[in-house]
């Protein structure tokens, strides 16, 4: 039985997006089936991280959303919005436009 979907709250989305704790939002993302926030998590993350590096100081390092980019769940949440578009899954263009914005990002 699936439950109700039920958004997570604000402050929390906030936080863990803006911090190293962006992959631990995408895991609890992608096994809520939040497919839609999964994707535009990680693109926003690379804008982010794009962002930060035209504005990077040469002289120090510092912490972007790409250091240690989780690619093997990025490419599991794309498997799982392809699953979900054969399945029928929610609406099929929707779908297969999260599928296009994954693999421009990836």
């Amino acid at each position: 039985e699936r439950r109700p979907r039920q958004e997570l709250p604000r402050f929390l989305r906030e936080e863990m997006s803006c911090s190293p704790f962006w992959v631990e939002l995408l895991r609890v993302y992608m096994k809520r089936d939040h497919l839609n926030e999964a994707v535009d998590l990680v693109a926003e993350q690379l804008a982010r991280s794009q962002k930060d590096f035209v504005s990077l100081d040469a002289k120090r390092f510092r912490w972007t959303p790409l250091c240690g980019f989780p690619a093997d769940l990025a490419e599991q949440l794309r498997c799982g919005v392809a699953r979900a578009s054969e399945r029928g899954s929610g609406v099929v263009g929707l779908r297969e436009g999260l599928l296009r914005k994954l693999d421009d990002i990836l």
